[in-house]
């Protein structure tokens, strides 16, 4: 079951993120999960691979 966060940024963080996600070719939401995604496993936390629909 997919989980959903809501999440605040000031309005600096939010310019930031938005102008690496374009620059990353990705939208908000995929350029977050993936930064958060990247960090955890920096951290040595496994993440399983999402499941085929």
């Amino acid at each position: 079951m997919d989980k959903k966060r809501l999440i605040s940024f000031s309005e600096s963080q939010d310019q930031a993120i938005s102008e690496a996600a374009h620059k990353s070719g990705l939208s908000f939401t995929a350029y977050v999960r993936m930064a958060a995604l990247m960090q955890v496993t920096k951290q040595g936390v496994e993440v399983s691979p999402p499941k085929e629909d």
